[in-house]
């Protein structure tokens, strides 16, 4: 029973995913794109396309640092392969850039292979400048802590070194201070506490700040300096209240911009901690300097204080406004278009809307009939072989026990008997070897289908079919264990006229023609997917939290020496070294009242996106005993089994023959709230995409959808499992 009710929910999830047909239509528009590392810094975009879309696709718009090669164009396969050179240099491609593609298709379906043996493959839709192709989804960010030192540390200096803000602000604060070197470091000493306390802040889950308002704060101070230089004097613990709430709220604004960077939630803190470092150096030499400078030029400063104060103050001012405005403008943009000089250029060229492709023109004649009396699509799958085949059915009389001189049309009540007769004739005439056995039909249909602009559709309702004009679609499964080693496939339909048979084969990797006649009538596929990973299904881990225990003993034994006022001067030591130790002495511990694992946005996003992912990926597999032990890893809790048999049929309708949605990615695109409830268990409210496709008779249809959700996971015997669903919204994307 617990199998099952873990099932139960699963079918809700992949019901909300697939029952809706209207919602999950096809999007033809879709090319399959490849990107491939050739080597460091340089790469390969290639593109197979119907001549249609080849004069709208131009080179791709990549990082500055990155040129981009005009298209080479090969004629293959009835379409046209594009290829794109991509040279970084000695900066190759990182999971913080972005590609753009300004073409007129709806998306593209990504496969890309990096020097490492990684294969990724993603769903990009299109957006109003282009696909906008985001590297973090295909590209693994793979930092060692020394990297992220170099990285962040140097960002954090730069930021530092290079604002006009921070050199206004030191040079005020000098100014104020009079020179003295004491009052002037301990301002920076609040300043670091500051930086301190949103370092806390953000581990514990606080959200980050835009940086533009923090930057205009760091000018207002520097103006409140400049009037308490006029006024002559300020005191100690003004300075420490304005240091400290700046450095908090700087803190916490550099927070906000790293959270952009796709960073897990391990580095986070560490990365928040060495950036907040370097712009703390970055202060400490700018105030030496203007220390420097105020006791070189003390006479001058202390006669001409007020005209210094006063181009201080304005010089503040301006900065205040001008990074505000500056703020503002940023916001705009982002909340429109995005990618400003993209974009520019996109509307120079405007991108016409991308139009419906139709039906391959190898399919069909000028007739709108088949090209040849049988033709056969091969598809081998992850954990199945598929063997789908169009047939004109007047050509294939000979072969069935029709009375064609009765009548010339199929009434509907023969017509199940016609097309369950031609899937055995193939079935038994064109059989399947998998790894060099012959394998057994797991299950077979036959259906009439109509050729139109999305490929061959079953009717929705039988009519009477002419036989001039009838094409019965047939779709042979069968199952594997994994993915097939080598699959043969040995044809043994021909006419009397002995015409060739179109053969299409298409893997994860790749589309091939191909061609059956009587002289060549075996077709053998190898597996020659290199690296090619197969979808994991893997439990996913309910770590305990990691707590600062070394800093916060530090922090103890620093409040106890001040308090009792023995040993002070090593209260501030204790402090730094509590603070430096923060992000990288950590011990994982249960604490009782809290619960066995912790959880917080950052890392949500993660464990909810594999949950996902895993519910979807059980049902790649056809085996419901197989189903059930693969959903104990990620379900509990008790749904109703209708809803289950319901999202089978469901996803039935969307096979059109057999031909299963295959999810392709499943993204968490944001996670507004993590509120903890009982057991342990966080309700998440968040926001995902899922990408799947389809491949059928010849085409691939892709689609993707948002859904809006409050799911529910709760911690059992130390991994994570989702307990509940609430579907708040679902929107068809592509």
């Amino acid at each position: 029973m617990k199998m099952r009710s873990e099932l139960r929910l699963a079918g809700l999830l992949l019901f909300a995913v697939l029952a809706s047909e209207s919602v999950w239509a096809d999007s033809m528009a879709v090319p399959a794109v490849a990107l491939r590392e050739e080597s460091a810094g340089k790469y390969v975009l290639e593109a197979q396309m119907v001549p249609v879309l080849v004069p709208g696709a131009r080179p791709p718009l990549a990082p500055d640092r990155c040129s981009v090669s005009d298209a080479s164009r090969v004629a293959k396969d009835g379409g046209v392969q594009l290829s794109f050179t991509i040279d970084c240099g000695d900066a190759p491609l990182r999971p913080d850039d972005v590609l753009v593609l300004p073409w007129s298709v709806d998306g593209i379906q990504m496969t890309a292979t990096w020097s490492d043996g990684q294969v990724k493959r993603a769903l990009f839709g299109r957006e109003q400048i282009g696909v906008v192709i985001r590297l973090d989804r295909i590209l693994e960010r793979d930092e060692s802590l020394a990297d992220l030192a170099v990285e962040h540390g140097l960002f954090g200096w730069r930021h530092a070194m290079s604002g006009s803000n921070h050199w206004i602000f030191a040079f005020a604060l000098v100014l104020a201070v009079m020179g003295s070197a004491r009052r002037a470091f301990g301002a920076l000493g609040g300043w670091l506490t500051g930086h301190a306390v949103a370092l806390v802040l953000s581990d514990v889950g606080v959200s980050g700040l835009p940086l533009a308002p923090s930057e205009a704060l760091v000018a207002g101070a520097a103006a409140l300096f400049v009037a308490a230089a006029v006024r002559g004097s300020v005191s100690t613990p003004a300075f420490a209240t304005v240091a400290v709430l700046l450095g908090s709220f700087h803190g916490l604004a550099m927070a906000g911009d790293l959270n952009q960077s796709g960073l897990s939630s391990s580095r986070s803190v560490p990365a928040l901690f060495l950036t907040n470092s370097g712009i703390d150096l970055g202060n400490v030499l700018l105030v030496t300097a203007a220390l420097v400078l105020f006791n070189v030029g003390r006479a001058f400063l202390e006669r001409y204080r007020a005209y210094v104060s006063a181009f201080l103050g304005t010089a503040s001012m301006f900065l205040l406004f001008a990074t505000m405005t500056e703020g503002l403008t940023a916001a705009k943009a982002s909340a429109g278009a995005g990618f400003m000089e993209m974009d520019a250029l996109v509307r120079s060229d405007p991108v016409s809307a991308a139009p419906t492709i139709a039906v391959p023109p190898r399919q069909i004649d000028a007739s709108g009939q088949l090209m040849s009396p049988f033709m056969s699509y091969l598809i081998v799958e992850p954990y199945q072989v598929r063997h789908e085949v169009l047939v004109d059915l007047k050509s294939a009389l000979e072969w069935i026990t029709f009375d064609v001189d009765a009548q010339d049309q199929i009434p509907v009540d023969r017509q199940t008997a016609v097309t369950d007769e031609l899937a055995r004739l193939i079935a038994e005439r064109s059989p399947i070897h998998i790894d060099g056995a012959r394998a057994r039909v797991a299950s077979m249909i036959g259906e009439f289908v109509a050729l139109g602009a999305n490929g061959a559709l079953a009717r929705g309702t039988p009519v009477p079919e002419p036989l001039s004009t009838a094409i019965v679609g047939v779709t042979l499964v069968y199952e594997t264990a994994s993915i097939a080693e080598s699959v043969w496939l040995d044809w043994g339909l021909f006419s009397a006229a002995g015409s060739a048979v179109p053969l299409t084969v298409t893997d994860p990797l790749a589309v091939e023609a191909s061609e059956l006649s009587p002289s060549a009538s075996r077709y053998e596929w190898s597996n020659r997917l290199g690296d090619f990973e197969l979808p994991k299904i893997e439990a996913i881990t309910a770590t305990r939290p990691e707590w600062p225990f070394a800093s916060l003993g530090l922090a103890v034994l620093a409040l106890v020496t001040f308090s009792l006022g023995r040993g002070r001067s090593l209260a501030p030591f204790c402090l730094v070294a509590a603070y430096g130790f923060y992000p990288f002495v950590r011990v994982e511990a249960t604490v009782p009242w809290i619960g066995e694992a912790r959880i917080d946005r950052e890392a949500s996003t993660e464990v909810l996106e594999r949950l996902l992912t895993n519910v979807y990926r059980c049902f790649d597999i056809h085996n419901e005993d197989a189903i059930y032990d693969r959903l104990a890893l990620t379900v509990t809790g008790e749904q109703l089994l209708a809803v289950y048999l319901e999202s089978r049929r469901a996803l039935e309708l969307e096979n059109r023959g057999g031909a299963r949605v295959r999810i392709d990615e499943v993204v968490v695109r944001e996670v507004r709230s993590v509120k903890q409830v009982e057991n342990g268990g966080y309700a998440i409210d968040a926001v995902w995409t899922v990408g799947g496709s389809v491949n059928h008779f010849g085409h691939l249809h892709f689609r993707q959808n948002r859904y809006d959700a409050t799911i529910t996971i709760v911690p059992v015997e130390g991994t994570w499992k989702i307990r509940s669903m609430e579907l708040l919204q679902e929107t068809r994307e592509l």
